[in-house]
């Protein structure tokens, strides 16, 4: 069944977005509240568009791939992060300027998701799990791209989320 994009205000009033129906998984706001980035799942798999509320304008932004799903916007929404090929993170330039980025590299397979940024944008917090292994954090500093072990996943961690002042 085809979904409906929302806004639901703090008392649960809701007002449909112009946006076709479709299939939409994990919405996600843009920084400015001007769009909309979200997962499509469709016949072959699942690519990332995004949704210009302003121009009722929806936007094909993966052109890689079958299977690109979860995205989060960076802090300064110009880039859009997202699971792709292999279950690796990737980025790409929001406004589809650009192709798509490798963020995290590894040889075992393992199903890597975009959590949170920093309040700075300089650290992207993730979780991953190799086939049989409990669900890690990691965080991955831009400066170096290194990924560094945050949570060996014995607390049932998911979804990693920055505190607003990056304390926690």
């Amino acid at each position: 069944v085809p979904l409906t994009l929302e806004w639901v205000s703090r008392n649960a009033s809701e007002q449909p977005l112009a946006a076709t129906p479709h299939n939409y998984t994990f919405p996600r706001i843009s920084p400015d509240g001007k769009r909309v980035v979200a997962g499509i799942e469709e016949a072959g798999g699942g690519q990332i568009w995004v949704y210009d509320i302003s121009r009722d304008a929806l936007t094909r932004l993966t052109l890689e791939g079958t299977s690109n799903v979860d995205p989060i916007w960076t802090r300064d929404g110009k880039r859009i992060v997202f699971k792709g090929k292999e279950n690796h993170l990737f980025w790409q330039p929001a406004d589809g300027g650009g192709g798509a980025e490798q963020l995290t590299f590894d040889e075992r397979p393992r199903n890597d998701l975009p959590g949170s940024w920093s309040p700075d944008g300089q650290e992207l917090a993730y979780t991953a799990n190799p086939p049989g292994d409990v669900r890690n954090v990691y965080i991955l500093p831009l400066k170096d791209r290194k990924p560094r072990l945050f949570d060996t996943g014995q607390t049932g961690a998911s979804s990693p989320w920055f505190s607003p002042d990056g304390r926690w």
